[in-house]
């Protein structure tokens, strides 16, 4: 890995990092060292999804109701505050719309 980074250099190298994935699990830190410029580590938010998600089915299917979130810890309005749910009520606001007067 890290006579990649210097053969192809000054080109910056990417580095796509996956847990349990056939490449070596560095530290974000270590692969800097060797060199990578750019890391990306697009399975780690997925795992942990698919991981409560199918916590939650699981739930709900041997009790008839699924677990509230943690407070703070995607809560509905947590997630439509993180997709702009404020930027809307105030731009909706802003120009004369009514969407959002009974709060959001």
């Amino acid at each position: 890995m890290r006579n990649v980074c210097k053969i192809l250099a000054p080109t910056p190298c990417l580095l796509n990092i996956v847990p349990g994935g056939a490449s070596p699990l560095l530290s974000a830190q270590k692969a800097k060292e060797i060199g990578y410029k750019v890391q990306i580590w697009p399975i780690i938010a997925l795992s942990e999804v698919f991981a409560r998600v199918g916590d939650q089915y699981r739930t709900l299917k041997e009790t008839g109701t699924a677990d509230p979130p943690e407070k703070g810890r995607g809560e509905v309005r947590d997630i439509f505050n993180v997709c702009g749910l404020q930027e809307c009520a105030a731009f909706d606001a802003k120009v004369g719309g009514k969407a959002y007067s009974n709060g959001v």
